[in-house]
């Protein structure tokens, strides 16, 4: 856990060595982009992540800091597009049915 560390004076250490693999992250921020910004930065080989608070820019800023990630747990209130990046906005649909075709979207 990231309070446990910081409490054990051994967040600067962890932090250069590159040795953490799982990062638990609790509890509520008032800034969540700018504390996902400095978690993906300080810790960019973490493995497996915990995290409260995430919406779909924080997921985005971790999924493009974190690259080895592998484990992911989040709660909070985001969409698709914090996990895969594709807004479905984007998209148009076309169905064809039975010759016809409908656009969707």
């Amino acid at each position: 856990m990231l309070n446990e560390v910081t409490l054990t004076g051994e967040l600067e250490d962890l932090k250069r060595s590159h040795k953490l693999e799982e990062l638990i992250e609790q509890g509520r921020t008032a800034t969540p982009i700018a504390h996902a910004q400095k978690i993906a930065k300080a810790f960019p080989f973490v493995k497996k992540l915990r995290l409260q608070n995430a919406n779909d820019t924080v997921l985005r800023i971790v999924f493009k800091g974190m690259q080895n990630l592998q484990e992911l747990v989040a709660e909070g209130n985001f969409t698709d597009y914090g996990i895969n990046g594709l807004d479905e906005r984007e998209f148009k649909l076309k169905i064809i049915n039975g010759g016809e075709e409908i656009n969707v979207g």
